[in-house]
């Protein structure tokens, strides 16, 4: 599935930036391109997936850049974990 290579591919950029093993906020973006039926499985199948590669994931937060949805929720999620 093209999404699991994304995120194959995403982990590979934590691990060769040396970001493995720290705390993470899990931005999902394009959730406006998912059927609201599927939404909740997509973001299980997801932060399985993460997790069993031993990804430190604190939060998530899924979003539609293109409609602005729930950016206010990446800024909250931000500020909050870097205090």
């Amino acid at each position: 599935e093209k999404l699991l290579d994304e995120i194959h591919t995403s982990i590979e950029i934590l691990r060769t930036i040396g970001a493995i093993g720290k705390p993470i906020v899990l931005i999902l973006n394009k959730i406006d391109l998912v059927n609201d039926n599927n939404i909740d499985k997509k973001i299980y199948s997801v932060l399985k997936n993460v997790k069993e590669k031993d990804i430190n994931i604190i939060d998530y937060v899924p979003i539609s850049a293109l409609n602005r949805i729930n950016i206010d929720r990446v800024k909250e999620a931000l500020c909050k974990y870097a205090e």
